[in-house]
């Protein structure tokens, strides 16, 4: 077997660079010969790695090829695979909330299937504007869960608060001001 004095991974050819930080190898044992490598691969990777060994190891499907490990079997290989020991992450793969960057693309979290929506509370009255939501997997300074403030440049106006009556104001938020507001006489 031979083992990349760089990054210390194992790998299974003595002419090509290491696939995984493009080091050229170093022989520490003598290579196997071809009939018994193929014997041996899938056992070898398994003992490597922790993947059990299976036909769909070393893969042409995708965008993998006999050349390009295919170690967690997503089908795609460790020139494109960001972790090619977890098959939940390749560059097909759904951006979820998990501090991870599961589709390969260099940005952990970004358009995640599971990102919430937070509202900025200008006016901190726990009420964020309907109109400036963001989505994001954890809230921003300044930003809450909850919208519906109409007016979130002044406190005093939330669904929280109060109507006044004969002030021409909407100050809870429910649509009406004064007269066609319920809560008026």
């Amino acid at each position: 077997m031979i083992t990349c004095e760089q990054c210390g991974r194992h790998h299974l050819t003595r002419e090509r660079a290491c696939p995984f930080c493009d080091a050229r190898p170093n022989r520490r044992r003598p290579v196997l010969g071809m009939a018994m490598l193929s014997v041996l691969t899938p056992a070898i990777l398994a003992a490597c790695y922790g993947t059990p060994p299976d036909k769909d190891m070393w893969t042409d499907t995708g965008t993998a090829s006999v050349d390009e490990p295919d170690l967690d079997a997503d089908g795609h290989g460790s020139n494109e695979d960001c972790d090619d020991t977890d098959p939940a992450v390749h560059p097909d793969a759904a951006e979820i909330c998990d501090g991870v960057d599961n589709d390969c693309d260099g940005s952990i979290d970004n358009d995640a299937l599971d990102a919430s929506t937070w509202y900025p509370d200008i006016d901190q009255d726990g009420y964020g504007d309907d109109d400036g939501g963001v989505s994001q997997c954890d809230a921003p300074a300044g930003y809450l869960e909850s919208a519906g403030d109409c007016d979130d440049l002044n406190n005093t106006i939330n669904p929280d608060s109060a109507e006044v009556c004969d002030d021409h104001v909407d100050n809870d938020c429910d649509g009406d001001t004064d007269r066609d507001d319920a809560d008026c006489p």
